[in-house]
């Protein structure tokens, strides 16, 4: 990353920040665990100490462009542990869910639809049978009441 001497002016610092959290943009994907630590320990300095030693010379423009670093890096670290957490945890199910549910697709989908739609056909020449009864036992009372 970068070599480990302070910075030697407030400008030198903003510029060494921009430049680190740059890096880290273009290869937080691939960082190893020790490279987060290592990344960890420089984004500590700039915050800290590195910071305490040029806090009174910022202007409000520039502690505003400090937090919106803080704010990338954060975001880009959270990013890679949701990474890594899907890649242990999360990864393999989810690959052998979607094994499962292709295998079902090209092998059991169109029987399962053929006997749902069976289900269905009957169900439903039941259900047309009932209401049938249903509308004569009407008609029934109907034509007693009428007498």
């Amino acid at each position: 990353m970068f070599s480990s001497c302070d910075p030697y002016s407030k400008e030198d610092y903003l510029e060494r920040y921009k430049r680190f959290i740059d890096e880290v943009s273009e290869n937080y994907k691939t960082y190893s665990v020790e490279q987060w630590e290592y990344a960890n320990e420089r984004y500590a300095r700039f915050n800290n100490e590195w910071y305490e030693k040029f806090r009174n010379q910022f202007t409000l423009e520039e502690k505003m462009r400090i937090t919106g670093y803080q704010l990338k890096y954060n975001g880009l670290r959270a990013a890679s542990e949701i990474g890594v957490f899907y890649d242990e945890h999360l990864k393999d199910d989810m690959e052998e869910l979607r094994t499962k549910v292709q295998y079902y697709v090209d092998n059991r989908l169109d029987d399962d639809l053929k006997k749902f739609l069976e289900e269905v056909k009957k169900t439903s020449k039941t259900l047309y049978e009932e209401l049938k009864k249903v509308v004569e036992e009407i008609k029934k009372e109907t034509k007693n009441s009428s007498n």
